[in-house]
């Protein structure tokens, strides 16, 4: 892991210190490591690098992240949307446009700052 991936990770948050919070691990869970969470799309960013994910995530504790004992209630904006679509009866290819739509504008996806493969909706 190098000083510039780190530095990468840290202007996320800097930049919307709201956007985030540290979710406590679950006991039973694989991992003794809070979990990143965008409470504004919903969802979990997942860091393959447990290394990388311990760095990153003492340095968002030292910055004051809140450190929560459950994930935050929610859903993404893409799949209310597409509950909402399916259940007026808007056929695929409605869907597939206002799903592609919200996309092109960056919401509920992963924080365009990064083109990391390792970090995605997955949480």
């Amino acid at each position: 892991m190098s000083n510039d991936e780190v530095k990468e990770y840290e202007r996320m948050w800097t930049l919307d210190r709201e956007r985030y919070v540290l979710v406590k691990p679950d006991p039973k869970g694989y991992s003794e490591i809070p979990r990143i969470y965008d409470v504004i799309d919903c969802f979990g960013i997942f860091l393959e690098d447990d290394s990388l994910a311990a760095t990153i995530v003492g340095h968002m504790l030292a910055a004051g992240v809140p450190l929560v004992d459950e994930t935050p209630p929610g859903i993404n904006p893409v799949t209310q949307t597409q509950l909402d679509m399916i259940e007026a009866g808007a056929s695929a290819d409605e869907i597939n446009r206002a799903v592609a739509e919200l996309r092109r504008l960056g919401i509920g996806q992963t924080n365009p700052l990064f083109s990391d493969p390792t970090w995605g909706g997955r949480g």
